[in-house]
């Protein structure tokens, strides 16, 4: 998903939030994380390509047609959303609420738009098959990239 699409979509989810609950740090975290997640994605090509994308277009590029290589995003996975949860049910802080609802909402967003399998969204998985990019993709769609 653009990263347009993920602030349109956070910032509605974030004036949602607080209207529910009347927190400014919740709304003003739960729009920071749902934007913000996608920094991996600069990990991932600095690891990969050993340097610092200067452009969004080098990035963009990168993540939607660089088709081998590895793709870690570590901070796109039903793991950490899973401890974020359980870590806000414990110190209950409203700033926690909103990294949750932020980040749960980024990914299913990512889950259900973009071209990875489901299960992909797993680090255990994405680790299990030694972060080999091509093992994340739906079948096929590799067939018009080459």
């Amino acid at each position: 998903m653009r990263p347009v699409s993920h602030v349109i979509i956070s910032t509605g989810v974030s004036l949602a939030v607080y209207v529910w609950l009347h927190s400014i740090s919740c709304a003003f975290f739960c729009l920071f994380a749902g934007v913000l997640i996608d920094v991996d994605h600069i990990l991932d090509y600095f690891f990969c390509k050993k340097r610092i994308p200067f452009s969004y277009k080098e990035l963009n590029d990168y993540c939607k047609f660089d088709v081998e290589g590895k793709i870690s995003v570590i901070f796109h996975s039903y793991e950490l959303v899973i401890v974020l949860w359980i870590v806000y049910t414990f110190f209950n802080s409203r700033v926690l609420l909103g990294i949750a609802i932020g980040a749960t909402v980024h990914l299913l967003c990512d889950a259900f738009a973009n071209p990875f399998k489901f299960k992909s969204y797993l680090l255990s998985y994405r680790h299990y098959h030694k972060y080999e990019r091509k093992k994340f993709y739906v079948d096929g769609f590799f067939k018009d990239k080459k």
